[in-house]
């Protein structure tokens, strides 16, 4: 879920469903399935709703939209991202290193 402040600050989201798949035998280097949305310009607030926000954003080259206020439970923050967070610690695991 993206909050108020990360709505304000933050660059880059995810829609909910982002994966992780590994190989055969498990002990392949794993695959992550993420969409990265980037922002496309500041994010949009209302004098008379405080609690509104809307946030324009980019995927690829033709693919536009807005994250809202309403959207937010279905989206995160790249930092927060599950699927990366346990590719990293797959990663680091075994090789030893980040």
């Amino acid at each position: 879920m993206i909050t108020f402040e990360q709505a304000m600050t933050e660059q880059r989201f995810h829609p909910d469903g982002c994966e992780v798949s590994y190989g055969m035998t498990g002990m392949a280097r794993p695959r992550t399935s993420v969409e990265t949305w980037r922002r496309n310009g500041r994010t949009q607030t209302w004098k008379l709703r405080p609690h509104a926000w809307s946030i324009p954003v980019k995927y690829g080259l033709h693919r536009y939209g807005r994250i809202e206020d309403h959207d937010a439970p279905d989206w995160h923050v790249e930092t927060e991202c599950p699927a990366l967070a346990e590719a990293a610690r797959w990663w680091a695991a075994h090789t030893g290193r980040l």
